[in-house]
């Protein structure tokens, strides 16, 4: 029953995601997490990029980078392959252009700030390998953002930060 919903979602069209209650795909992603995402075999990365183009509720988006790098840890997908890097991407291509209302200064820094809170290293890895990606003009911005984000912090967290972004970046891990 449960891999049926999981594959249900993952193959849901974009136009039928729009017609979810935001609070239920919250919730959905929750159930995921609190049920291991180790364990969640029929749940396909697609979902989540689906899920965060569509919605710009910085919540959702939050919760869907976490969920999704956690899952990609799980099923040992290398950062490269990330569906996160995909929707960097995207977000990238598109900058400048107006989106959807968001309550970050752009989508990229939305991305940013899920990967930087995210409680597993797989998530400044991706950070890094979107950074090798992105164009010169986003990954100015983006590295901009994140030097915003750790400034405050001790040098140590901030060295490990870099470090584990670098890594991503290069292509090593």
């Amino acid at each position: 029953m449960v891999d049926r919903l999981d594959a249900a979602l993952s193959g849901i069209a974009l136009r039928d995601m729009l017609l979810f209650v935001q609070g239920t795909l919250l919730w959905y992603l929750d159930w995921v997490n609190a049920r291991g995402v180790g364990t969640v075999t029929r749940l396909e990365p697609i979902f989540f990029k689906k899920l965060w183009l569509t919605f710009p509720n910085p919540i959702l988006r939050h919760r869907t980078v976490q969920v999704a790098v956690a899952m990609e840890h799980a099923r040992k997908i290398p950062p490269k392959a990330s569906v996160i890097v995909k929707i960097a991407e995207e977000v990238a291509k598109h900058m400048g252009q107006r989106w959807p209302l968001t309550t970050a200064d752009s989508p990229l820094a939305e991305l940013i700030d899920g990967l930087l809170l995210s409680d597993r290293p797989a998530g400044l890895y991706v950070l890094g390998v979107c950074l090798a990606r992105v164009s010169d003009r986003a990954k100015k911005r983006m590295r901009r953002h994140v030097q915003n984000r750790i400034g405050g912090l001790a040098t140590k967290d901030q060295s490990r930060i870099k470090a584990a972004i670098k890594i991503g970046e290069s292509g090593t891990q």
